[in-house]
């Protein structure tokens, strides 16, 4: 459920496997405003090994293979 916010394509990914941003928070040890800019700022541009954190909890919390390419550029 997105609350009326626009999400960008990692925070709709989060949203429809029922992950909460607390949760990638806790598993990849980023801070809340990093993850909460992955999930709700489209201009926002993650390091590469930020990205490499994000995608591993997305991978770890849905059981899906995920990559880098499914969410930025």
């Amino acid at each position: 459920m997105t609350m009326g916010k626009k999400r960008t394509a990692y925070g709709a990914f989060l949203d429809n496997h029922k992950i909460k941003q607390k949760e990638i928070e806790e598993i990849t040890g980023l801070s809340h405003e990093t993850v909460a800019s992955a999930c709700n700022k489209s201009d926002f541009r993650p390091s590469k090994s930020t990205k490499v954190l994000l995608v591993a909890g997305a991978r770890t919390l849905s059981k899906e293979n995920v990559h880098q390419d499914n969410f930025w550029d």
